[in-house]
């Protein structure tokens, strides 16, 4: 006789600049209910080099991580925010529960999650098509230094624009460089178009604009579900309470 079926576990990747420990105050809200939560140390963000120069050491980190809770049992929702949406998306192929049945193996990738993130067809280089804060914003609150690290000269205007000032001074010193070029490259796979997907407009975001989020949120052949929320780029810092709902109704969408 089998035993009560797992929660799905909820597998978060960061992005662009970011640590696990920017999402704390949303996956504690969702670990307080129940609810099994991993956060990516992603490879393409760290103070010293060597510096990657694409996203496959973040995508062979995020395989890791599906990898380990498939086999205990867990299925898995991947929430990818920012940047995070590129190896994100790409890490799943293969994993979707549905390419698993097809080979005997239990358990499987069962929903996905964008928050004010990157998602592009196969083949798409998102940064040469545009998607981003307008070019004279960029110069504003972006450099890069000479060894192709991505630093954000202002990172509460951009960022945490809405966050409450103390804890957005925090998130905004805990910030580490960012390989550029990892971003700089075409996606590999598009599992929007396989996989239920939600979605999160950010309509008060500074860094990738509504106008683009809505684009990409719209694409051809995207399973999507659309939610919006009157946020900056950083919901989980911004109002956590209000993304653990959203995250929390997908689950238990995701899982009907």
């Amino acid at each position: 006789m089998s035993g009560p079926k797992l929660k799905p576990s909820i597998i978060w990747v960061p992005g662009a600049c970011h640590l696990p420990s920017h999402y704390k105050p949303c996956t504690d809200i969702l670990k307080s209910k129940g609810y099994r939560t991993i956060t990516v140390r992603t490879a393409s963000v760290r103070q010293t080099g060597p510096y990657p120069n694409g996203f496959s050491q973040d995508l062979g980190a995020i395989v890791s991580a599906i990898l380990t809770e498939l086999d205990e049992g867990h299925d898995v929702i991947l929430v990818m925010h920012s940047y995070g949406g590129m190896p994100g998306s790409a890490a799943v192929e293969g994993l979707l529960k549905s390419d698993r049945e097809l080979n005997g193996l239990a358990g499987g990738v069962i929903g996905l999650i964008y928050i004010s993130s990157y998602v592009v067809d196969v083949g798409v280089n998102p940064m040469a098509n545009g998607m981003g804060a307008p070019e004279e914003d960029q110069k504003s609150l972006v450099k890069i230094d000479e060894e192709g690290m991505l630093l954000f000269v202002d990172p509460v205007a951009g960022f945490y624009h809405d966050v409450q000032k103390d804890a957005a001074q925090k998130a905004a010193e805990s910030l580490q460089p960012f390989a550029a070029m990892t971003l700089n490259k075409e996606q590999t796979y598009a599992p929007w178009k396989h996989l239920p997907s939600i979605y999160i407009i950010c309509e008060d975001d500074k860094i990738l604009l509504p106008a683009h989020q809505e684009a990409m949120a719209s694409q051809e052949g995207g399973l999507w579900t659309v939610v919006r929320m009157k946020s900056g780029h950083s919901p989980f810092l911004s109002q956590p309470n209000e993304l653990a709902a959203v995250i929390e109704q997908a689950v238990q969408n995701f899982t009907k």
